[in-house]
Protein backbone atom coordinates (compact mmCIF):
# COMPACT_ATOMS: atom_id res chain seq x y z
CA UNK A 1 0.00 0.00 0.00
CA UNK A 2 1.12 3.40 -0.63
CA UNK A 3 -0.25 6.83 -0.92
CA UNK A 4 -1.30 8.18 -4.25
CA UNK A 5 1.12 10.26 -6.09
CA UNK A 6 -0.11 13.84 -8.15
CA UNK A 7 2.54 15.81 -9.47
CA UNK A 8 5.33 13.82 -7.87
CA UNK A 9 4.08 14.10 -4.09
CA UNK A 10 2.54 11.81 -2.22
CA UNK A 11 -0.74 12.34 -1.42
CA UNK A 12 -1.59 11.96 2.60
CA UNK A 13 -5.24 10.21 3.53
CA UNK A 14 -4.72 8.46 0.25
CA UNK A 15 -3.88 4.96 -1.02
CA UNK A 16 -3.11 2.75 -3.86
CA UNK A 17 -2.41 -0.90 -4.27
CA UNK A 18 -2.11 -3.13 -7.69
CA UNK A 19 -5.78 -3.53 -7.28
CA UNK A 20 -7.43 -0.26 -6.12
CA UNK A 21 -6.78 3.40 -5.42
CA UNK A 22 -8.40 6.07 -3.76
CA UNK A 23 -10.94 7.83 -6.00
CA UNK A 24 -9.86 11.19 -4.74
CA UNK A 25 -12.46 13.21 -7.54
CA UNK A 26 -15.44 12.17 -5.20
CA UNK A 27 -16.41 12.92 -2.09
CA UNK A 28 -13.98 14.88 0.26
CA UNK A 29 -10.77 14.13 -1.70
CA UNK A 30 -12.00 10.47 -1.62
CA UNK A 31 -13.25 9.95 2.24
CA UNK A 32 -17.09 9.63 1.42
CA UNK A 33 -17.50 11.43 5.10
CA UNK A 34 -16.64 15.05 5.45
CA UNK A 35 -14.77 14.07 8.96
CA UNK A 36 -13.04 10.96 10.05
CA UNK A 37 -14.98 7.88 11.22
CA UNK A 38 -12.41 7.72 14.10
CA UNK A 39 -9.72 10.01 14.79
CA UNK A 40 -7.03 9.57 18.01
CA UNK A 41 -3.59 11.05 18.52
CA UNK A 42 -3.32 11.06 14.39
CA UNK A 43 -4.58 7.77 13.71
CA UNK A 44 -7.84 8.26 11.54
CA UNK A 45 -10.27 5.51 9.96
CA UNK A 46 -12.03 6.63 6.91
CA UNK A 47 -14.24 5.22 4.83
CA UNK A 48 -13.04 5.99 1.09
CA UNK A 49 -14.30 5.59 -2.33
CA UNK A 50 -12.16 3.67 -3.75
CA UNK A 51 -11.81 2.66 -8.07
CA UNK A 52 -10.95 -0.95 -9.09
CA UNK A 53 -7.86 -0.53 -11.90
CA UNK A 54 -8.97 -3.64 -13.61
CA UNK A 55 -12.55 -2.96 -14.31
CA UNK A 56 -13.44 0.57 -13.50
CA UNK A 57 -16.50 -0.21 -10.95
CA UNK A 58 -16.22 2.31 -7.83
CA UNK A 59 -16.65 0.61 -4.64
CA UNK A 60 -15.49 1.33 -0.84
CA UNK A 61 -13.13 0.50 1.44
CA UNK A 62 -12.12 1.17 5.08
CA UNK A 63 -8.42 2.37 5.49
CA UNK A 64 -6.19 3.29 8.82
CA UNK A 65 -4.16 5.85 8.34
CA UNK A 66 -1.40 7.44 10.98
CA UNK A 67 0.21 10.47 10.22
CA UNK A 68 -1.80 10.88 6.52
CA UNK A 69 0.39 7.34 5.26
CA UNK A 70 -1.81 4.08 5.11
CA UNK A 71 -1.07 1.84 7.98
CA UNK A 72 -2.67 -1.37 6.38
CA UNK A 73 -0.51 -4.33 3.91
CA UNK A 74 -3.42 -5.39 2.76
CA UNK A 75 -7.81 -4.31 2.85
CA UNK A 76 -11.16 -5.01 2.06
CA UNK A 77 -13.23 -4.21 -0.29
CA UNK A 78 -16.99 -3.26 -0.51
CA UNK A 79 -19.78 -2.78 -2.40
CA UNK A 80 -22.95 -0.79 -1.42
CA UNK A 81 -24.85 -3.84 -0.34
CA UNK A 82 -21.70 -4.68 2.08
CA UNK A 83 -21.38 -1.25 3.17
CA UNK A 84 -25.11 -1.24 4.17
CA UNK A 85 -24.86 -4.18 6.30
CA UNK A 86 -21.64 -3.37 8.12
CA UNK A 87 -22.99 -0.11 9.19
CA UNK A 88 -26.37 -1.87 10.46
CA UNK A 89 -24.74 -4.39 12.09
CA UNK A 90 -22.19 -1.31 14.12
CA UNK A 91 -25.84 0.01 15.07
CA UNK A 92 -27.06 -3.23 16.26
CA UNK A 93 -24.05 -2.83 19.24
CA UNK A 94 -25.15 -2.47 22.71
CA UNK A 95 -23.62 -0.51 24.95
Amino acid sequence: MARIEQNGIPLDFTCENKRFKTDITKGHNGSVTENYLYEEDGEVLSLEYVIDKINGNSIYWFMWYKDGIPKLATSAVMDETAITEVIKNITAIKF
